[in-house]
């Protein structure tokens, strides 16, 4: 264990844990914006102190399904399925832009392929 500045004890998160740690807390985002249609500052608290929400959400079957799913259209179906907000009225291929934008580490290794997502979303801005 290092020590942080006060010489607390700080635990070392390995490459893939620091990896899947960041994959739960864009899920989290996903799911606290899309179906339980979170306000800013829910959405906030949760991403600056994800670990008690996920600890809560390990037993929700729906947010599992939807972190375990490993096709876009598995992720986009476990979302439907879990009752995503009617408001957000998103068509499959808005859906999937979304995902791609706010998850592409959960959808691909390949970081490309989110920063590439992002950069289209910005251009049809």
């Amino acid at each position: 264990m290092a020590k942080d500045q006060y010489g607390y004890g700080v635990e070392q998160l390995s490459e893939a844990q620091r990896t899947a740690k960041k994959m739960a807390v864009d899920h989290l985002y996903v799911w606290n914006r899309l179906v339980e249609n979170k306000g800013p500052i829910g959405i906030k608290k949760d991403q600056q102190d994800a670990d008690p929400r996920l600890r809560e959400l390990v037993g929700n079957e729906g947010f599992m399904n939807f972190l375990n799913s490993k096709s876009m259209e598995d992720k986009m179906m476990a979302l439907r399925d879990a009752g995503i907000n009617g408001s957000a009225g998103m068509a499959d291929e808005d859906l999937a832009q979304f995902l791609m934008t706010h998850i592409p580490i959960g959808l691909t290794e390949d970081k490309k392929v989110g920063n590439e997502a992002q950069r289209i979303v910005e251009n049809q801005k």
